[in-house]
């Protein structure tokens, strides 16, 4: 497809505000999104999962409950034999943690310098069986609503169960599950972004020669109106279209 550079220089506007903040969030939500990606999907690939990274957030995850009951804002020191207990389920979920990481780096495990040639090195493992066959709305879920509703939704479910059950772990289950939602969301709303972009490309190519050479300024094409000067030639306009609509991504490859 032809890159349209009358779109690019008018109408291809990065918001750097919203781009920063939508990146800021989606790198954060990226990593409570792991906590729990890491129990229930598999197959990752080998740039999607990063073990020194989840061994990072355990260390971090372990530390918390520490730093919690023997801080020094604590009047009461329980004893090491209470405090295991008072955390019980929190360190049971930390290891199942631990269990699932060790897992999903055993399955896609290279030595330095190899590559795998026929797998998505960025793959975001496999989905279970069973959000796949779920039908929420009387037919079977899409993959967005997998990913940024009934994955997480699964889990905070959970996790509420826990916190009414007074259990600590429920409230990191259920922040960890917001950040899940918002991650995927945010992969969502950039992948639409990028889509509308070539959609909107597309059509400017399509309505420069309709609209530029033989229309006139009150001409649309499929709503889109070509704002600037017009030169009186039509041959020159013709001419001028061939330009705005920019080269080839293959000629630019080959030129290259």
């Amino acid at each position: 497809m032809k890159k349209s550079v009358y779109y690019r220089t008018l109408y291809r506007r990065d918001n750097p505000i919203k781009e920063f903040v939508a990146s800021v969030l989606y790198d954060l939500c990226s990593i409570p999104r792991m906590i729990l990606e890491v129990m229930i999907r598999r197959s990752f690939g080998k740039r999607y999962f990063s073990f020194t990274l989840a061994m990072i957030v355990l260390m971090v995850l372990i530390a918390i409950p520490a730093f919690i009951a023997y801080g020094p804002w604590n009047y009461y020191t329980p004893a090491f034999g209470e405090f295991i207990l008072k955390n019980l389920s929190w360190y049971a979920f930390l290891l199942v943690y631990l269990i699932s990481c060790l897992r999903r780096r055993r399955e896609k495990t290279l030595a330095a310098g190899e590559f795998d040639f026929d797998f998505f090195t960025r793959a975001s493992g496999d989905i279970l069986p069973g959000f796949t066959r779920l039908r929420p709305f009387g037919r079977p879920a899409t993959l967005r609503e997998i990913e940024t509703i009934i994955e997480p939704l699964f889990f905070a479910a959970i996790g509420l169960v826990l916190i009414a059950l007074g259990q600590a772990i429920g409230i990191l289950i259920v922040f960890c599950a917001v950040g899940y939602s918002i991650s995927y969301l945010g992969a969502y709303w950039r992948g639409d972004d990028i889509l509308m972009d070539i959609i909107d490309e597309r059509i400017v190519n399509e309505g420069m020669f309709e609209i530029f050479v033989d229309g006139d300024e009150h001409s649309t094409h499929k709503g889109f109106r070509y704002r600037g000067p017009r030169p009186p030639d039509r041959e020159f306009r013709k001419n001028l279209a061939d330009d705005m609509s920019g080269d080839d991504d293959d000629d630019a490859a080959a030129a290259i």
